[in-house]
């Protein structure tokens, strides 16, 4: 892809994440995003969603989008345990790829998809959209220029009543608090102090096998700091972001994951104003600063994210797969 032509988008599957992107991106300069195809499992369903989002081509087989020539990065956006598989499907086809959250069920998998890319020379990246808006990138600044002071305490609390949706409650789907909700406390954590010394979870587990009620701490020895997530897929959360340092403590209301607003003991409130597309909304607006991010990022010739690299999902996933083992969550993928 050259500087003047725009990033050519094919989409793996047509639920709602994938619908919640595209009209995000629909409203992107077409100079900048094109969208060319759509996958499903049905030619019907395929075809139903590229009418409705005016895509240009439509394939009832998973094989075409991997092997189309005029598409440049896929988007992957169907349920978590079919990631990994599509990912290294994209990738082996010279696919650039942005996979959405969870990037990968165990950090085995994460590993050897981020090798695969490596090796491919594509780009790839986790779709973790909080990282990409102005509120997010201010408070990790406020965080590194020393503002609040040390850092010694984070707290996420994260969750909502959907136990019994079935991307939550199947085992053999990836299902769980943690792998929906609870890999947002990882990954911030992460962002913000790196790899821990220490991970403790505890929490309960459904009939299904998959955790609903949890709580994990990440102890970083070093810095004296600790990292707390309260998730549950039992009842609705707060969904606010804390950060409390030795100056002051730094504060993303909800909805924490679509930040807009960051609240400091020290300065005050500051305001971010989202950009005002017709369609996108705060179920989606996130999708217009991570499909911009990603566009920059190939323009640039880059493999990873500097915001997002492929080594940190590695690394999330590993921390996931010890919290899992100390809640006694097993996926099938556990077993390769």
């Amino acid at each position: 892809m050259s500087r003047s032509n725009p990033l050519k988008w094919g989409f793996l599957g047509g639920g709602k994440i994938t619908h919640e992107f595209v009209t995000a991106v629909n409203e992107l300069p077409r100079s900048d995003h094109s969208l060319v195809a759509i996958a499903c499992r049905s030619l019907e369903d395929a075809q139903n969603f590229a009418d409705s989002h005016g895509i240009s081509k439509h394939y009832g087989s998973y094989d075409q989008l991997y092997t189309d020539p005029e598409v440049d990065i896929i988007y992957i956006g169907t349920v978590n345990s079919f990631h990994y598989d599509q990912a290294v499907s994209a990738v082996k086809n010279g696919k650039h790829v942005l996979v959405e959250k969870p990037f990968c069920l165990t950090g085995k998998e994460a590993k050897d998809l981020a090798r695969l890319a490596r090796e491919n020379k594509v780009f790839l990246m986790e779709g973790f959209w909080t990282r990409f808006f102005p509120a997010f990138r201010y408070f990790c600044n406020e965080i590194e220029s020393g503002k609040i002071g040390e850092v010694r305490q984070m707290l996420l609390t994260v969750g909502n009543t959907f136990a019994e949706l079935e991307r939550f409650r199947n085992r053999e789907l990836g299902g769980g608090a943690l792998m929906n909700h609870g890999c947002y406390g990882v990954q911030l954590a992460t962002r913000l102090f790196g790899k821990p010394d220490k991970v403790i979870a505890t929490g309960h587990l459904t009939e299904t096998g998959v955790d609903s009620n949890i709580t994990f701490v990440m102890s970083y020895k070093e810095i004296q700091a600790t990292a707390t997530t309260v998730c549950s897929s039992l009842t609705k959360s707060p969904g606010e972001f804390y950060v409390m340092g030795s100056k002051g403590i730094l504060k993303m209301p909800f909805p924490y994951w679509t930040p807009n607003v960051v609240e400091s003991s020290v300065d005050g409130t500051i305001e971010f104003p989202l950009p005002p597309i017709g369609k996108s909304n705060r179920m989606n607006i996130g999708f217009v600063y991570e499909a911009e991010h990603v566009r920059e990022c190939i323009q640039k010739g880059l493999l990873e994210s500097p915001e997002m690299p492929a080594e940190e999902s590695v690394m999330v996933y590993e921390i996931c797969d010890e919290i899992r083992r100390q809640l006694g969550v097993r996926f099938p993928q556990d077993e390769n």
